[in-house]
């Protein structure tokens, strides 16, 4: 992997440019270079994609599942699976077996997407005589995604993009740009018309102005990125999830320790669906028993296939351990793992709360858990923003509530982590919802309109199951 280089790829092919930056692992080294495309040259690529026409629905969902076999087996712009993996361990800090696990599924995750996508832009028709159609359509014809770099399944975003037949631009992480430079190449490889998708690496300001531009954006970052895009509606923000863990009476004991362990250090702990936060009815005797369990996981060199935490340039980690000292108490150095090459891990950090302590919305790129007691009478608005919610124990109404609160975002049960995700379902709110809107006509559309649905009807023809105003 040394001396790699990743330039912006337009119309299939790569536009190497004058400027950009090393690519660094987190030990410091430089092993390629990350070109930046220019302002000209970024502005002529949002054109060409605009002008472009999708290809049909059956050859999009062919090209996703064909990419994903490619990602997973073949070797993309020289790099085997085994020397992706490793290259993007390094520069990211993810661990080696994280990365090795999403090439395990991501055919599986590009299959569910195309099931999914492919039902959800099935078109519904109602009435007795079914000539009233309500059909799916994009909210415009460009996305912009600002890539992110701690986790590389999330990149399977790109996969429900293609399916719903946007022109996408991709400006990747620099920490990690050898996940979305593979993701989209495989997907060329495979079929996708060149001039459907470009990667385009870039500085964070000019990656602002590749939003401004764009039709619609997803957007995956920090709480800095959170507050910029928090009030433009076009703007699909991936932000700190501020998930958690809630037990309620009845839960068993043993499966409320196995439930948090996984919630926190899953993946190596830095996805936005980790647990940051937990209620529970005995505080002491949960962080007794997690935190010697979180002690047993392996600090190394995160391409070290042992290695089961995520890593940081030295400096980086050493912000993280005062922001953890802050959080959780201790002194810094209690916290960090100097690995004495350039880089640091965290030690997994568990703390309690004081009862009158307000739940708080503080997330940590590693296994980090504050644990609060909880009450009976707890109000699900409460918990404040929460993706994901693992409930043990309690009442099938309670789960209702909790379901039904808008502060909540997706609902676990029976033991299922935090960190439970179905690529193409709804995650923090729904792609497909924020990217496309339904029409009502009677006239059946040329992208797949003639075909039935598969949902079954009512006498009075109102469909069974999720209908067009469903509860998200």
């Amino acid at each position: 992997m040394d001396g790699y280089r990743i330039s912006p790829l337009i119309d299939g092919n790569y536009r190497p440019a004058h400027t950009g930056e090393p690519i660094h692992t987190v030990r410091g080294e430089s092993i390629g270079r990350l070109d930046f495309a220019s302002d000209l040259l970024a502005g002529l690529t949002m054109n060409r994609l605009r002008a472009a026409r999708p290809q049909p629905l059956a050859t999009r969902l062919r090209v996703i599942t064909d990419a994903a076999r490619r990602i997973a087996e073949d070797t993309v712009d020289g790099l085997t699976p085994i020397a992706y993996a490793r290259a993007q361990s390094a520069t990211s800090g993810t661990p080696l077996a994280v990365v090795t696990g999403f090439l395990e599924q991501v055919r599986p995750a590009a299959q569910q997407v195309a099931e999914i996508v492919s039902e959800e832009l099935t078109p519904q028709h109602y009435g007795p005589d079914r000539r009233v159609t309500v059909s799916v359509h994009r909210r415009g014809e460009l996305v912009t995604v600002l890539s992110p770099a701690n986790h590389p399944g999330v990149h399977v975003v790109l996969f429900e993009l293609v399916a719903l037949g946007y022109k996408i631009i991709v400006r990747p992480s620099r920490r990690d740009p050898f996940t979305p430079a593979r993701i989209v190449r495989a997907l060329i490889d495979a079929g996708l018309a060149e001039d459907t998708i470009a990667l385009l690496p870039s500085t964070h300001e000019d990656a602002h102005r590749l939003v401004q531009g764009s039709d619609r954006a997803v957007v995956y970052g920090g709480p800095d990125i959170a507050r910029r895009y928090e009030n433009r509606p076009d703007v699909l923000v991936q932000g700190p999830g501020n998930s958690k863990v809630l037990e309620l009476p009845g839960a068993d004991h043993n499966q409320l320790t196995d439930l948090l362990i996984t919630s926190i250090a899953d993946g190596g702990g830095g996805q936005c669906l980790n647990a940051s936060a937990a209620l529970v009815a005995d505080p002491a005797a949960q962080m007794h028993t997690v935190a010697a369990a979180l002690d047993l996981l392996t600090i190394g060199r995160p391409d070290d296939a042992t290695t089961q935490l995520p890593v940081f340039p030295l400096a980086q980690a050493r912000s993280l351990a005062e922001l953890a000292a802050t959080v959780h108490g201790g002194q810094p150095g209690d916290h960090l793992v100097d690995l004495a090459d350039g880089s640091a891990a965290l030690r997994p950090v568990i703390s309690i709360a004081p009862p009158e302590e307000p739940l708080r919305a503080t997330e940590l790129p590693f296994p980090a858990l504050r644990l609060h007691p909880t009450t009976l009478d707890l109000d699900p608005a409460g918990l404040g923003r929460t993706l994901s919610l693992a409930i043990l124990g309690g009442t099938p109404d309670q789960t209702t509530a909790y379901l039904a609160a808008n502060n909540i975002r997706n609902v676990f049960t029976n033991g299922t982590p935090t960190t439970n995700f179905t690529p193409g379902a709804p995650h923090d709110g729904s792609i497909i919802d924020h990217l496309t809107e339904r029409k009502t006509s009677n006239h059946p559309p040329a992208d797949g309109g003639s075909q039935p649905s598969r949902r079954r009807y009512l006498s009075d023809g109102e469909p069974m199951g999720r209908s067009d105003n469903r509860l998200r």
